[in-house]
């Protein structure tokens, strides 16, 4: 009879199968999809590190690429000054200067004017109660004594407290008797602001007679000769004498001449040439580094074969080693400077070249050279038109300048005539007038006796004084005996009208005089094109919408009676350098909301984000499969067992009837 076999086996749990083993291998191929994810995660997370290092060298390059290009105050417009004694006087210059070496005489330096007054016994002695008015080149103030006041101590609060200009201070003079004595002090240096006391002090007596200090301009004199020019002023920091140098006067002696010598700054010049070559070395170099193949592992650089770093290193490249079409051959490229480029594609500077030029020892390229090399400039045809700077719309070539009205300050000239000799007093001493759209407040003349000249230059001190008017200035002069009085300003901002006051018949003026002043008239031409231009006091300055001169500002300083209508008066070269070619490109670059790198930046983010997402979706399809595997699989688990129990069951009925057959 044949056998039958009755041994069911299971293995596992039930089945014997190692499930999850099983379900890693089902669900291998979204693994995959996710390990792959995760590789382009990293490998954009990368670039976009790369890509912020290459930016903060771009903005490294773009920083000393800027002092290079600069239109106004560039690194080669700075100036160094140096005296033959800064004991005597300490000087500072800017862009304005011009180099040269000037030499001048130091004959006095402005004091402040001090008087004291007689002893007291103490600070506290009582002074008799009296009023009188003090000032020192300002606003005058009346001090009353009373019995709030009376004593040295409290008159000397009572002054400090004035606002008159001057200052107050008991000092102790040692003496025997009464040596407690009220010193003041002019809070300003200059005759103008010497210390003036009227009406009744009885109680306290100033010793003007005798100051302790006088009040003294300071002077300088231009040469020894009979023609020598001597300078007034009245404080120690000397501006306007020797153009864009302000000289800080610190002691005098009439018999040394001084030596002040004007330079280039080369040291500067230099530092921000060698710094530019530097950063430009370190962009180059870093690209190639993150680019090139690795000779250990093999392997190419993560920015190996990308475009987007190639062609900005390309750009950068080949804008800086560009020449400069609108510019003379001897300064339209770096090498000029002894600024080459090698096999690595990096500069390479010879600085016996470089200190050649900037010490101005080259016959071929001087110092100021430097500056249309690199910078944003334009040559003019008349030195009454000259280019100031330009916006990155503005194009190079050649710009003609057609004027039809110079610029023009508001000037006004009294209606009458001053006497020989005026006397300003209490009764007489004030005005007010309105200078570029400010009013004044109450100006009030020192009283005295003057001369036209003196009163001129008395209105002038004290109109440019008032702290009402602030920067507002006006030069006051004389024609034919009358007053004119002309603002600083140029241009329809320009304003000046006299007010009312005591001190207006007492000048001249009617109280009716003003006027205001006049723009800048005229247009660009390009090509035989007119192209808008709008005046700003004596800027011209080109429409937004113009093709090539949009916004270009050109400074005029013409009088009507040099302008032709309807004639060029200047034709002007705009050119760009290398730096400022760079400056377009790289804003090109670095504009935070345009700009391409900010693009870059912007994509490579975008592409972490979408491998994020798709991992997180692949990620929950995983998990979802894995859990109906898991499922399907404890379903099988279930059935097995069950098939299994029923196994057994017929397994155990079975085996007694076959156990009986044998």
């Amino acid at each position: 009879m044949t056998a039958i076999n009755t041994s069911l086996n299971f293995t596992g749990l039930v089945s014997g199968l190692d499930t999850d083993s099983i379900i890693t291998q089902l669900v291998r191929f979204n693994q995959r999809r996710i390990d792959t994810l995760r590789v382009r995660e990293l490998e954009a997370e990368l670039d976009l590190t790369l890509f912020t290092e290459i930016e903060n060298r771009v903005r490294n390059l773009d920083t000393v690429n800027t002092q290079l290009a600069a239109s106004v105050n560039s690194v080669f417009d700075a100036k160094t000054v140096t005296t033959s004694d800064d004991t005597i006087v300490t000087a500072a210059a800017g862009t304005g200067a011009v180099t040269s070496t000037q030499t001048f005489f130091v004959n006095s330096i402005a004091r402040a004017n001090q008087v004291a007054s007689q002893g007291f016994a103490s600070q506290n002695t009582t002074i008799t109660q009296d009023a009188f008015d003090i000032s020192a080149g300002g606003a005058t103030a009346t001090i009353t004594i009373d019995a709030t006041n009376n004593t040295l101590q409290g008159l000397a609060q009572a002054i400090n407290a004035a606002g008159a200009g001057v200052r107050a201070a008991i000092i102790d003079d040692g003496s025997a008797t009464d040596p407690f004595r009220l010193l003041l002090t002019s809070e300003n240096t200059g005759t103008s602001s010497a210390i003036t006391v009227t009406g009744n002090a009885t109680g306290v007596n100033f010793d003007f007679a005798n100051p302790v200090q006088a009040a003294t301009n300071s002077q300088v004199q231009l040469g020894s000769g009979a023609g020598a020019i001597v300078v007034n002023n009245q404080t120690n920091i000397v501006q306007g004498l020797i153009p864009g140098v302000t000289l800080n006067l610190l002691s005098a002696d009439a018999t040394k001449e001084i030596t002040l010598t004007i330079a280039d700054d080369a040291t500067g010049g230099r530092t921000a040439i060698l710094d530019f070559v530097e950063d430009f070395n370190d962009l180059m170099q870093f690209i190639d580094e993150q680019s090139a193949l690795d000779p250990v592992t093999d392997e190419f650089g993560p920015l190996n074969g990308n475009t987007s770093a190639i062609s900005i290193q390309d750009s950068i490249r080949q804008t800086v080693l560009s020449i400069s079409a609108n510019l003379p051959s001897s300064i339209n490229r770096l090498s000029v400077l002894g600024i080459t480029v090698n096999s690595q594609g990096r500069l390479d500077v010879n600085t016996t070249t470089l200190d050649s030029i900037l010490s101005g020892q080259s016959e071929d390229v001087t110092f100021s050279d430097l500056r249309r090399l690199f910078g944003f400039t334009g040559e003019s045809t008349n030195a009454g038109v000259q280019f100031l700077l330009g916006s990155s719309d503005t194009r190079e070539g050649t710009v003609q300048v057609d004027l039809t009205q110079a610029a023009e300050r508001a000037t006004i000239t009294a209606t009458n005539t001053l006497a020989a000799n005026a006397t300003i007093d209490a009764t007489n001493n004030q005005l007010t007038i309105t200078v570029d759209g400010q009013v004044s407040a109450t100006i009030t003349l020192t009283q005295g006796s003057f001369t036209r000249q003196q009163l001129a230059d008395e209105l002038e001190t004290r109109i440019n004084g008032d702290t009402t008017l602030g920067s507002r200035n006006v030069a006051v002069t004389l024609s034919s005996d009358q007053l004119v009085i002309t603002s600083d300003v140029f241009g329809f901002a320009s304003e000046v009208a006299i007010g009312t006051g005591t001190a207006v018949t007492a000048l001249g003026f009617a109280g009716t005089e003003s006027d205001r002043g006049q723009d800048v008239v005229g247009k660009f031409i390009v090509d035989g094109v007119t192209e808008n231009a709008v005046g700003s006091g004596q800027v011209l300055v080109g429409d937004s919408g113009n093709t090539n001169t949009s916004g270009l500002r050109v400074l005029v300083t013409l009088g009507n009676a040099q302008i032709n209508p309807g004639t060029v008066e200047a034709e002007i070269t705009v050119a760009r350098g290398v730096s400022s070619r760079l400056d377009l490109l790289l804003d090109q670059f670095l504009d935070p909301f345009t700009g391409r790198l900010n693009s870059i930046n912007d994509a490579i983010e975008a592409e972490i984000d979408d491998a994020q997402e798709a991992i997180a979706d692949e990620t929950e399809a995983l998990e979802e499969r894995q859990a109906a595997l898991l499922r399907q699989f404890a379903q099988l688990e279930r059935i097995i067992g069950q098939t299994q129990s029923q196994s057994n069951l017929i397994t155990a009925q079975l085996t007694p009837l076959l156990n009986r057959r044998r």
